[in-house]
């Protein structure tokens, strides 16, 4: 408290020595630096709907109940320093409590190429807090897990999960400043 105090003080004895002096000094505006967000395409199939792609054809079709979710990632330059968050749940109607779902996601690997997918075979009820809640029950994502994987355009992303399932992500980005300890 004493320091911002001392820090205001301060400020205000240089505003007023400036203004004082006859010496006013601009600054120009600060660019911000924004980054635009990456094009990610996103395609869901379920066993009725699904169309093989020359891009997945080699990942398995989605079984009766189930999706696939397909996430083609842009292509970045340094994409070491990118991470995928993918967040699986449901949209449900809760209450004011934290919901929370139960599931696995297994990661398994398509035969004969290598390459890797998700898969959540089921999205049961979970934990929840027991508050007493006054409002009416909304229409909220619940999340059944998270998962952060490494940015890779290479490859897309490819996850089974129930069809009722929601799958959503963001994508993170290491900062440009390095910090080091001796």
């Amino acid at each position: 408290m004493l320091f911002k105090k001392l820090s205001t003080s301060l400020t205000s004895i240089a505003m007023v020595m400036a203004l004082s002096s006859g010496a006013a000094h601009a600054t120009s505006p600060v660019e911000h630096h924004i980054k635009k967000e990456p094009m990610i395409s996103t395609m869901s199939y379920t066993a009725k709907d699904y169309q093989n792609q020359a891009e997945t054809k080699m990942y398995p079709a989605p079984e009766v109940g189930m999706k696939q979710v397909i996430i083609d990632l842009a292509n970045l330059p340094n994409e070491q320093d990118y991470k995928l968050e993918i967040n699986i749940g449901k949209i449900m109607e809760v209450d004011c409590n934290h919901h929370r779902l139960a599931g696995k996601i297994v990661k398994k690997t398509v035969k004969g190429w290598g390459y890797d997918y998700y898969q959540v075979d089921s999205i049961n009820p979970g934990m929840s807090t027991m508050m007493a809640c006054p409002d009416k029950p909304q229409q909220k994502f619940v999340l059944m897990e998270s998962m952060l994987v490494n940015y890779d355009s290479r490859l897309p992303e490819v996850f089974y999960v129930p069809e009722d399932a929601t799958i959503s992500y963001r994508i993170w980005q290491a900062s440009d400043a390095v910090k080091i300890i001796k």
